[in-house]
Protein backbone atom coordinates (compact mmCIF):
# COMPACT_ATOMS: atom_id res chain seq x y z
CA UNK A 1 0.00 0.00 0.00
CA UNK A 2 1.50 3.25 -0.83
CA UNK A 3 1.38 6.06 2.04
CA UNK A 4 0.61 9.37 0.80
CA UNK A 5 2.68 12.15 2.62
CA UNK A 6 1.04 15.15 1.49
CA UNK A 7 -2.60 15.29 1.35
CA UNK A 8 -4.16 18.20 -0.71
CA UNK A 9 -6.54 20.72 1.02
CA UNK A 10 -8.56 19.71 -1.41
CA UNK A 11 -9.36 16.09 -0.35
CA UNK A 12 -8.69 17.23 3.23
CA UNK A 13 -12.14 19.47 2.83
CA UNK A 14 -13.95 16.97 0.87
CA UNK A 15 -12.99 14.16 3.35
CA UNK A 16 -14.00 16.78 6.25
CA UNK A 17 -17.42 17.68 4.55
CA UNK A 18 -18.46 14.05 4.74
CA UNK A 19 -17.58 13.68 8.13
CA UNK A 20 -19.22 17.06 8.98
CA UNK A 21 -22.59 15.53 6.88
CA UNK A 22 -22.77 12.64 8.38
CA UNK A 23 -21.62 13.29 12.16
CA UNK A 24 -23.07 16.60 12.92
CA UNK A 25 -19.88 18.49 13.13
CA UNK A 26 -19.07 22.56 13.08
CA UNK A 27 -16.54 24.44 10.71
CA UNK A 28 -14.98 25.90 13.59
CA UNK A 29 -12.76 23.00 13.44
CA UNK A 30 -11.26 23.85 11.03
CA UNK A 31 -9.11 27.02 9.26
CA UNK A 32 -7.44 28.61 6.16
CA UNK A 33 -8.36 26.87 2.68
CA UNK A 34 -9.86 23.93 4.14
CA UNK A 35 -12.02 25.88 5.94
CA UNK A 36 -12.88 27.90 2.93
CA UNK A 37 -13.55 24.82 0.51
CA UNK A 38 -15.27 23.03 3.40
CA UNK A 39 -17.77 25.70 3.69
CA UNK A 40 -18.48 26.81 0.00
CA UNK A 41 -18.88 22.80 -0.64
CA UNK A 42 -21.76 23.95 1.74
CA UNK A 43 -23.11 26.79 0.38
CA UNK A 44 -23.08 25.49 -2.92
CA UNK A 45 -24.17 22.22 -2.19
CA UNK A 46 -27.54 21.90 -3.34
CA UNK A 47 -27.10 23.28 -6.64
CA UNK A 48 -24.16 21.13 -7.11
CA UNK A 49 -25.83 18.13 -6.35
CA UNK A 50 -28.79 18.75 -8.92
CA UNK A 51 -26.03 19.19 -11.53
CA UNK A 52 -24.40 15.60 -10.68
CA UNK A 53 -27.78 14.04 -10.56
CA UNK A 54 -28.26 14.97 -14.23
CA UNK A 55 -24.39 14.17 -15.32
CA UNK A 56 -24.10 10.89 -13.56
CA UNK A 57 -26.65 8.27 -13.89
CA UNK A 58 -26.01 6.57 -10.42
CA UNK A 59 -23.42 9.26 -8.36
CA UNK A 60 -24.45 7.13 -5.50
CA UNK A 61 -21.60 4.24 -6.55
CA UNK A 62 -19.38 6.37 -6.43
CA UNK A 63 -16.63 6.88 -3.84
CA UNK A 64 -17.39 9.99 -2.01
CA UNK A 65 -14.37 11.35 -2.60
CA UNK A 66 -15.23 11.18 -6.19
CA UNK A 67 -18.50 13.10 -5.71
CA UNK A 68 -16.72 15.75 -3.62
CA UNK A 69 -14.15 16.75 -5.89
CA UNK A 70 -16.90 17.25 -8.93
CA UNK A 71 -18.62 19.21 -6.15
CA UNK A 72 -16.08 21.44 -5.61
CA UNK A 73 -15.13 21.72 -9.43
CA UNK A 74 -18.67 22.71 -9.93
CA UNK A 75 -18.35 25.60 -7.15
CA UNK A 76 -14.63 26.94 -8.61
CA UNK A 77 -16.07 27.63 -11.61
CA UNK A 78 -18.95 28.63 -11.44
CA UNK A 79 -16.98 31.06 -9.17
CA UNK A 80 -14.06 31.70 -11.68
CA UNK A 81 -15.45 30.10 -15.24
CA UNK A 82 -12.42 31.78 -16.93
CA UNK A 83 -10.30 29.49 -15.91
CA UNK A 84 -12.47 26.17 -16.19
CA UNK A 85 -9.73 23.84 -18.40
CA UNK A 86 -7.45 24.94 -15.29
CA UNK A 87 -9.77 23.81 -12.43
CA UNK A 88 -10.66 20.74 -14.53
CA UNK A 89 -7.33 19.43 -14.97
CA UNK A 90 -6.35 20.38 -10.77
CA UNK A 91 -9.26 18.86 -9.73
CA UNK A 92 -7.72 15.44 -11.60
CA UNK A 93 -4.42 16.15 -10.14
CA UNK A 94 -6.16 16.10 -6.51
CA UNK A 95 -8.22 12.98 -7.08
CA UNK A 96 -5.50 11.26 -8.83
CA UNK A 97 -3.41 9.96 -6.18
CA UNK A 98 -6.43 8.76 -3.97
CA UNK A 99 -8.64 6.80 -6.54
CA UNK A 100 -6.71 7.20 -10.49
CA UNK A 101 -9.56 4.92 -11.80
CA UNK A 102 -11.31 8.43 -11.36
CA UNK A 103 -9.47 10.58 -12.94
CA UNK A 104 -11.39 10.09 -16.33
CA UNK A 105 -15.03 10.57 -14.45
CA UNK A 106 -14.21 13.71 -12.71
CA UNK A 107 -12.97 14.78 -16.33
CA UNK A 108 -15.77 13.88 -18.16
CA UNK A 109 -18.68 14.62 -15.15
CA UNK A 110 -17.35 18.69 -14.95
CA UNK A 111 -16.73 18.93 -18.76
CA UNK A 112 -20.63 17.65 -18.98
CA UNK A 113 -21.61 19.73 -16.46
CA UNK A 114 -19.82 22.99 -17.83
CA UNK A 115 -21.16 21.99 -21.49
CA UNK A 116 -24.73 21.48 -20.39
CA UNK A 117 -25.60 23.63 -17.09
CA UNK A 118 -27.39 26.59 -18.46
CA UNK A 119 -29.53 24.14 -19.60
CA UNK A 120 -30.24 22.33 -16.91
CA UNK A 121 -30.67 24.98 -14.46
CA UNK A 122 -33.41 25.99 -16.43
CA UNK A 123 -35.78 23.21 -14.98
CA UNK A 124 -34.03 22.65 -11.83
CA UNK A 125 -36.00 23.61 -8.76
CA UNK A 126 -35.96 27.06 -6.93
CA UNK A 127 -35.06 25.96 -3.84
CA UNK A 128 -31.53 24.09 -6.12
CA UNK A 129 -30.90 27.41 -7.53
CA UNK A 130 -30.80 29.17 -4.49
CA UNK A 131 -29.05 26.42 -2.40
CA UNK A 132 -31.24 25.83 -0.10
CA UNK A 133 -33.07 22.81 1.41
CA UNK A 134 -36.96 22.70 0.06
CA UNK A 135 -38.40 22.40 3.31
CA UNK A 136 -36.41 26.15 4.77
CA UNK A 137 -36.91 27.24 1.02
CA UNK A 138 -40.73 26.96 1.46
CA UNK A 139 -40.81 28.74 4.52
CA UNK A 140 -38.59 31.88 3.88
CA UNK A 141 -40.56 32.16 0.57
CA UNK A 142 -43.63 32.19 2.70
CA UNK A 143 -42.87 34.62 5.45
CA UNK A 144 -40.68 36.87 3.27
CA UNK A 145 -42.23 37.04 -0.43
CA UNK A 146 -40.29 40.47 -0.91
CA UNK A 147 -37.07 39.40 0.81
CA UNK A 148 -35.84 35.50 -0.34
CA UNK A 149 -34.19 36.59 -2.76
CA UNK A 150 -32.10 38.78 -0.69
CA UNK A 151 -31.64 36.33 2.30
CA UNK A 152 -30.84 33.47 0.02
CA UNK A 153 -28.16 35.52 -1.64
CA UNK A 154 -26.50 36.67 1.43
CA UNK A 155 -26.50 33.44 3.05
CA UNK A 156 -24.30 32.39 -0.12
CA UNK A 157 -21.53 34.98 0.52
CA UNK A 158 -18.67 34.83 2.69
CA UNK A 159 -19.36 36.00 6.05
CA UNK A 160 -17.57 39.94 6.94
CA UNK A 161 -17.07 39.34 10.97
CA UNK A 162 -16.78 42.46 13.20
CA UNK A 163 -15.05 43.11 16.48
CA UNK A 164 -16.79 45.41 19.02
CA UNK A 165 -13.82 47.57 20.31
CA UNK A 166 -14.27 48.07 24.06
CA UNK A 167 -14.71 51.58 25.86
CA UNK A 168 -11.42 51.65 27.15
CA UNK A 169 -9.36 51.78 23.44
CA UNK A 170 -9.32 54.26 20.68
CA UNK A 171 -11.07 52.49 17.58
CA UNK A 172 -9.50 54.28 15.14
CA UNK A 173 -6.38 53.72 16.33
CA UNK A 174 -6.99 49.90 16.95
CA UNK A 175 -8.32 49.90 13.07
CA UNK A 176 -4.89 51.59 11.80
CA UNK A 177 -2.73 48.89 13.99
CA UNK A 178 -4.48 46.28 12.14
CA UNK A 179 -4.49 47.93 8.44
CA UNK A 180 -0.57 48.41 9.18
CA UNK A 181 -0.28 45.08 9.81
CA UNK A 182 -1.97 43.65 6.58
CA UNK A 183 -5.57 42.65 7.87
CA UNK A 184 -8.19 43.72 5.48
CA UNK A 185 -10.35 45.77 7.61
CA UNK A 186 -12.78 49.28 7.55
CA UNK A 187 -15.07 51.10 10.42
CA UNK A 188 -18.79 49.38 10.73
CA UNK A 189 -20.76 51.75 8.86
CA UNK A 190 -23.51 51.99 11.44
CA UNK A 191 -21.84 51.53 14.55
CA UNK A 192 -18.70 53.48 16.26
CA UNK A 193 -17.74 50.94 18.05
CA UNK A 194 -17.10 47.84 16.01
CA UNK A 195 -14.40 47.24 13.24
CA UNK A 196 -15.44 45.14 10.51
CA UNK A 197 -12.89 41.85 9.31
CA UNK A 198 -12.12 40.22 5.91
CA UNK A 199 -9.46 38.41 6.75
CA UNK A 200 -6.22 38.09 9.30
CA UNK A 201 -6.22 34.79 11.98
CA UNK A 202 -8.50 36.95 15.23
CA UNK A 203 -6.10 35.54 17.96
CA UNK A 204 -3.04 37.11 16.35
CA UNK A 205 -4.70 40.65 15.63
CA UNK A 206 -2.71 43.44 17.86
CA UNK A 207 -5.12 43.98 21.23
CA UNK A 208 -5.92 40.31 21.17
CA UNK A 209 -4.60 38.73 24.34
CA UNK A 210 -4.84 42.40 26.11
CA UNK A 211 -8.84 42.45 25.62
CA UNK A 212 -9.08 45.43 23.71
CA UNK A 213 -11.86 44.02 21.23
CA UNK A 214 -14.08 40.80 21.52
CA UNK A 215 -15.68 39.71 18.47
CA UNK A 216 -19.27 39.93 18.03
CA UNK A 217 -22.01 40.83 15.37
CA UNK A 218 -23.91 44.41 15.65
CA UNK A 219 -26.64 42.73 15.72
CA UNK A 220 -27.44 41.74 19.56
CA UNK A 221 -26.18 44.76 20.55
CA UNK A 222 -28.78 47.33 18.89
CA UNK A 223 -31.03 45.39 20.84
CA UNK A 224 -29.39 45.20 24.55
CA UNK A 225 -28.90 49.24 24.03
CA UNK A 226 -32.72 49.40 24.42
CA UNK A 227 -32.77 48.33 27.90
CA UNK A 228 -33.82 50.79 30.71
CA UNK A 229 -31.37 49.88 33.47
CA UNK A 230 -30.44 51.87 36.89
CA UNK A 231 -26.32 52.41 36.98
CA UNK A 232 -26.48 49.27 39.75
CA UNK A 233 -28.85 46.73 38.11
CA UNK A 234 -29.07 42.75 38.77
CA UNK A 235 -28.34 41.50 35.43
CA UNK A 236 -29.24 37.60 34.72
CA UNK A 237 -27.89 36.56 31.17
CA UNK A 238 -29.30 32.84 30.20
CA UNK A 239 -27.94 30.67 27.62
CA UNK A 240 -25.03 33.22 28.06
CA UNK A 241 -21.59 31.54 26.79
CA UNK A 242 -19.22 32.58 24.81
CA UNK A 243 -20.15 35.43 26.76
CA UNK A 244 -20.50 38.27 24.44
CA UNK A 245 -23.68 39.50 26.40
CA UNK A 246 -22.47 39.46 29.32
CA UNK A 247 -19.36 41.23 28.32
CA UNK A 248 -20.99 44.16 26.60
CA UNK A 249 -23.73 44.50 29.39
CA UNK A 250 -20.51 44.59 32.11
CA UNK A 251 -18.83 47.35 29.85
CA UNK A 252 -21.67 48.99 29.00
CA UNK A 253 -23.02 48.57 32.49
CA UNK A 254 -19.85 48.38 34.70
CA UNK A 255 -21.57 48.92 38.29
CA UNK A 256 -24.31 46.62 37.31
CA UNK A 257 -23.92 42.74 38.74
CA UNK A 258 -24.15 40.27 36.04
CA UNK A 259 -24.86 36.69 36.68
CA UNK A 260 -24.64 34.11 33.57
CA UNK A 261 -25.74 30.28 33.01
CA UNK A 262 -25.05 28.16 29.93
CA UNK A 263 -25.91 24.32 29.78
CA UNK A 264 -22.72 23.49 28.00
CA UNK A 265 -19.37 22.72 29.93
CA UNK A 266 -17.26 23.61 26.86
CA UNK A 267 -19.18 26.82 26.06
CA UNK A 268 -18.48 28.07 29.62
CA UNK A 269 -14.72 27.33 29.85
CA UNK A 270 -14.58 29.41 26.36
CA UNK A 271 -16.68 32.17 28.22
CA UNK A 272 -14.45 32.00 31.66
CA UNK A 273 -11.41 31.91 28.87
CA UNK A 274 -13.06 34.99 27.11
CA UNK A 275 -13.75 36.66 30.94
CA UNK A 276 -9.70 36.41 31.84
CA UNK A 277 -8.31 38.03 28.45
CA UNK A 278 -11.05 40.99 28.54
CA UNK A 279 -10.28 41.32 32.84
CA UNK A 280 -13.78 40.87 33.77
CA UNK A 281 -15.27 38.64 36.87
CA UNK A 282 -18.98 37.59 36.22
CA UNK A 283 -20.35 34.44 37.54
CA UNK A 284 -21.47 31.93 35.25
CA UNK A 285 -23.11 28.88 36.28
CA UNK A 286 -23.36 25.30 34.75
CA UNK A 287 -27.08 25.03 34.54
CA UNK A 288 -30.01 23.55 32.44
CA UNK A 289 -31.67 27.26 32.23
CA UNK A 290 -35.32 25.39 31.86
CA UNK A 291 -34.61 23.88 35.10
CA UNK A 292 -32.77 26.61 38.01
CA UNK A 293 -34.22 24.93 40.75
CA UNK A 294 -33.27 27.00 43.96
CA UNK A 295 -30.01 29.22 41.56
CA UNK A 296 -32.31 31.87 41.41
CA UNK A 297 -34.46 33.84 43.47
CA UNK A 298 -37.98 35.06 42.60
CA UNK A 299 -38.47 39.00 41.74
CA UNK A 300 -35.05 39.52 41.73
CA UNK A 301 -33.63 40.93 39.00
CA UNK A 302 -34.17 44.01 36.52
CA UNK A 303 -33.41 42.27 33.51
CA UNK A 304 -33.12 38.73 31.86
CA UNK A 305 -31.62 38.38 29.39
CA UNK A 306 -32.41 34.95 27.09
CA UNK A 307 -30.53 34.32 23.97
CA UNK A 308 -32.62 30.90 23.43
CA UNK A 309 -31.08 27.89 21.27
CA UNK A 310 -32.82 27.77 18.20
CA UNK A 311 -32.31 26.89 14.66
CA UNK A 312 -29.72 29.61 13.55
CA UNK A 313 -31.24 30.40 10.26
CA UNK A 314 -29.86 33.83 10.73
CA UNK A 315 -26.28 32.90 10.46
CA UNK A 316 -26.40 30.43 7.72
CA UNK A 317 -23.77 33.55 5.76
CA UNK A 318 -21.69 32.51 9.32
CA UNK A 319 -22.77 28.82 9.54
CA UNK A 320 -23.31 27.39 5.85
CA UNK A 321 -23.59 23.78 7.68
CA UNK A 322 -27.01 24.36 9.00
CA UNK A 323 -28.40 24.23 6.13
CA UNK A 324 -27.11 20.57 5.68
CA UNK A 325 -27.65 19.61 9.26
CA UNK A 326 -30.86 21.45 10.15
CA UNK A 327 -34.08 19.35 9.54
CA UNK A 328 -37.59 20.68 9.79
CA UNK A 329 -38.34 18.46 12.63
CA UNK A 330 -36.09 20.31 15.00
CA UNK A 331 -38.04 23.10 14.80
CA UNK A 332 -41.00 21.73 16.87
CA UNK A 333 -38.92 20.51 19.81
CA UNK A 334 -36.45 23.63 19.31
CA UNK A 335 -39.77 26.14 19.70
CA UNK A 336 -40.69 23.95 22.81
CA UNK A 337 -37.24 24.37 24.58
CA UNK A 338 -37.29 28.49 24.49
CA UNK A 339 -40.72 28.47 25.53
CA UNK A 340 -39.86 26.17 28.62
CA UNK A 341 -36.79 28.52 29.13
CA UNK A 342 -39.36 31.89 29.57
CA UNK A 343 -41.74 30.46 31.64
CA UNK A 344 -38.58 28.96 34.15
CA UNK A 345 -36.92 32.46 34.14
CA UNK A 346 -40.27 34.61 33.66
CA UNK A 347 -40.60 34.90 37.38
CA UNK A 348 -37.17 35.95 38.19
CA UNK A 349 -37.84 39.27 36.69
CA UNK A 350 -38.69 41.99 39.33
CA UNK A 351 -41.89 43.80 38.75
CA UNK A 352 -41.74 46.55 36.37
CA UNK A 353 -38.83 44.76 34.92
CA UNK A 354 -37.63 44.10 31.20
CA UNK A 355 -36.89 40.93 29.67
CA UNK A 356 -34.82 40.46 26.73
CA UNK A 357 -35.66 37.49 24.19
CA UNK A 358 -34.11 36.65 21.29
CA UNK A 359 -32.71 33.65 19.06
CA UNK A 360 -30.66 33.92 15.54
CA UNK A 361 -33.10 33.15 13.99
CA UNK A 362 -35.39 34.20 11.46
CA UNK A 363 -38.51 31.92 11.40
CA UNK A 364 -41.44 33.11 12.94
CA UNK A 365 -42.56 30.18 14.95
CA UNK A 366 -39.14 30.83 16.84
CA UNK A 367 -39.85 34.47 17.61
CA UNK A 368 -42.75 36.25 17.39
CA UNK A 369 -45.35 32.80 18.08
CA UNK A 370 -43.14 31.94 21.02
CA UNK A 371 -43.61 34.75 23.10
CA UNK A 372 -47.63 34.83 21.92
CA UNK A 373 -47.51 31.70 23.34
CA UNK A 374 -45.60 33.01 26.66
CA UNK A 375 -48.48 35.87 26.61
CA UNK A 376 -51.20 33.29 27.09
CA UNK A 377 -50.01 32.60 30.40
CA UNK A 378 -47.89 35.66 31.72
CA UNK A 379 -49.09 39.25 31.58
CA UNK A 380 -46.89 41.73 30.22
CA UNK A 381 -46.25 44.73 28.14
CA UNK A 382 -44.37 43.70 24.50
CA UNK A 383 -42.33 47.13 24.41
CA UNK A 384 -39.74 46.12 21.12
CA UNK A 385 -40.25 43.32 18.43
CA UNK A 386 -38.76 43.21 15.43
CA UNK A 387 -37.10 40.79 13.03
CA UNK A 388 -33.59 41.43 11.29
CA UNK A 389 -33.23 39.58 8.15
CA UNK A 390 -29.51 39.33 7.28
CA UNK A 391 -27.52 41.95 5.29
CA UNK A 392 -23.84 42.50 5.05
CA UNK A 393 -23.28 43.89 8.40
CA UNK A 394 -25.60 42.52 10.65
CA UNK A 395 -26.43 38.74 11.46
CA UNK A 396 -30.49 37.92 10.72
CA UNK A 397 -31.98 37.04 14.10
CA UNK A 398 -35.70 38.17 16.17
CA UNK A 399 -35.46 40.35 19.16
CA UNK A 400 -38.02 41.69 21.12
CA UNK A 401 -38.25 43.45 24.94
CA UNK A 402 -41.02 42.56 26.99
CA UNK A 403 -41.94 44.30 30.50
CA UNK A 404 -43.31 42.85 33.75
CA UNK A 405 -46.46 44.67 34.90
CA UNK A 406 -45.90 46.71 38.38
CA UNK A 407 -48.97 45.13 39.84
CA UNK A 408 -50.72 42.43 39.73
Amino acid sequence: MIHIMNISDEIKAVRFFNNLHEKQLSLKKQKGKVLNYTANLCRHYYKSEALIKKALKKPSKLHYEVIGMIRLGCYLIEEDPQNTPKIIHHMVECIKPHHKWATSIVNGTLRNIVRNKDQWSQDMALSDKYNVPSWLFEKIAHHYPLHFEDIFNQWNQPPLHSARVRPHVNRDKLLSSWIKNGVKAHAHPHRNDMICIRSGAINELPGYQEGDFYIQNASALDLLEKVTLSEKALILDACAAPGGKSIFMADRWPKASITALDIDNKRIQKMNENLERTKLSIPIHCVDATETKDLLTNNYYDVVIVDAPCSATGVITKHPEIKLLRKEEDLKKVTEIQLKILKELWPKLKKGAQLVYLVCSILPEEGEEVIKKLGKSNNFTLEFSKTYLPSSYYHGFYGCIIKKPTHH
